[in-house]
């Protein structure tokens, strides 16, 4: 519903916090599908905030890492996400279990 009334105003970027964190996998997946159709389709920039690295890595072309509220590492998703620089971001991969199968890198 909340999809539905941002997308009403016809917006050319929508920003996601966290659009999956308290949703089934498979409510999550049809959420994260339909982010990418809406992409697609409408020409629309999606930002996504999200601690679920396999949400990032199947969604983003980009990544940006914030600690501390500042951006720490920054770069095409599956750079980033496969060959980390900053010690927070190594962290967050390290925590992420089945991250390589949804870079595709598995």
């Amino acid at each position: 519903m909340n999809l539905a009334r941002a997308l009403a105003a016809g917006p050319s970027v929508l920003v996601c916090d966290e659009v999956t964190s308290a949703l089934d996998p498979e409510i999550g997946t049809a959420v994260v599908e339909l982010l990418d159709e809406l992409r697609r389709d409408l020409g629309l920039a999606v930002v996504l905030v999200s601690h679920d690295l396999g949400v990032v890595a199947r969604s983003a072309d980009e990544v940006a890492v914030l600690a501390a509220g500042r951006v720490v590492e920054h770069g095409p998703a599956a750079e980033v996400l496969t060959g980390p620089r900053h010690p927070v971001t190594r962290e967050l991969v390290q925590c992420a279990p089945g991250l390589a199968a949804a870079i595709g890198t598995a």
